[in-house]
């Protein structure tokens, strides 16, 4: 069987390019070994250095302008370059924020992040210019540019998109959780934990400037920040406000292996991340799995990853006051949440990911 998956970059190694990789070895084991359209290659090596993962697939490169106003343009006025190609494949698994490439077949599948991010548009011109431009041209009826086509398959990765796309469209979304695989961060609990991780690539909405001022506050309490450096500029600007606002307690580990996040998950006690209106919140799933205790921003998918309020802040104030706590907590509390938490996040353990996308294959 001919499959086929389509993702903008497998460099940026977070939420998006976790799920491919996940989805590769669920069809691995099926002995399919599938052909992954995308812009930035990357080779099996790379792939199990940060994802511990050994998966068999083949690389198709997607060639587009490097420069943003040149990729808009061509997006905008000519037909991606790979959609015949996609039309030779017995089944199209498409994990692009963007449009479908292919709107009327039962054999491809369309993984919705979100309709529109509004989330990255607030931090970019580029992607608020693209969205104010093809949401145009989709109320006008050019198909090319509507994010949602009853022919084919549409599945997305939480409640809180599914509620979304509901609103916008009347269609309910059938959800598949990414996938994490809960046994590969797992940690003993049997030793003392100290300490603030976040995890995520280094961009702007994930917030890292605001985590920076909440780790000024807590100047015995060491934070580590751990994240994808593919946008340089944004990481220079981070490294640039630890150094002029002398932060003593903050480290960065750029473009980790899954060896160095797994040991400063097991030993750190609380997990932050700042994202307003995160589609989900995989990280955050990893971390709890790790056995740390989450703190994350009272919105979108993190609401229902993190089922206690005492763990969800809605201002820097309030994180604050609830990192206070949860510092504060005895032991004995902070098992009991741990446990909690841990039965929480079963159902996005990664073997039901791989098996509801295989079950689309028959």
């Amino acid at each position: 069987m001919k499959v086929a998956i389509v993702i903008r970059s497998l460099r940026m190694f977070g939420g998006g390019e976790r799920l491919v990789i996940s989805l590769i070895e669920g069809l691995n084991r099926g002995s399919i070994i599938p052909e992954v359209f995308s812009e930035d290659e990357v080779n099996e090596e790379e792939v199990e250095l940060r994802y511990k993962k050994r998966v068999n697939f083949l690389f198709r490169k997607i060639n587009l302008p490097r420069n943003k106003i040149l990729h808009l343009f061509k997006e905008l006025f000519f037909n991606s370059p790979i959609i015949k190609d996609l039309k030779k494949y017995d089944f199209v698994y498409d994990f692009t924020n963007k449009p479908p490439l292919i709107f009327d077949s039962q054999k491809y599948l369309k993984y919705i992040y979100v309709l529109n991010d509004k989330r990255s548009a607030r931090f970019s011109r580029a992607t608020s210019a693209y969205i104010t431009v093809t949401k145009a041209l989709s109320s006008i009826g050019i198909k090319k540019f509507q994010r949602m086509h009853p022919g084919i398959i549409n599945v997305t990765l939480s409640e809180f998109i599914q509620s979304e796309i509901k609103k916008a469209t009347g269609v309910k979304v059938p959800i598949v959780y990414p996938p994490v695989s809960l046994n590969e961060f797992s940690c003993a609990m049997d030793h003392e934990r100290h300490g603030v991780v976040s995890l995520g690539r280094f961009s702007p909405e994930k917030n890292y400037l605001l985590q920076i001022e909440i780790a000024k506050k807590f100047p015995k309490i060491h934070f580590t920040f751990i994240g994808s450096a593919k946008n340089r500029n944004y990481y220079q600007k981070i490294v640039q406000k630890v150094k002029s606002d002398s932060v003593q307690n903050v480290s960065l580990i750029p473009n980790a292996s899954f060896k160095q996040v797994k040991k400063v998950l097991c030993q750190s006690l609380i997990f932050l991340h700042a994202t307003i209106e995160e589609h989900f919140g995989l990280s955050t799933v990893e971390a709890i799995a790790a056995g740390c205790l989450p703190l994350v921003h009272n919105s979108g998918g993190q609401k229902e990853v993190v089922n206690y309020s005492e763990f969800r802040y809605s201002d820097i104030h309030d994180a604050e006051i609830k990192l206070q706590s949860m510092l504060n907590l005895s032991s004995e509390k902070k098992n009991e949440y741990h446990k909690s938490l841990r039965m929480d996040i079963q159902k996005y353990d990664e073997i039901n990911f791989q098996n509801s996308m295989a079950s689309y294959l028959d």
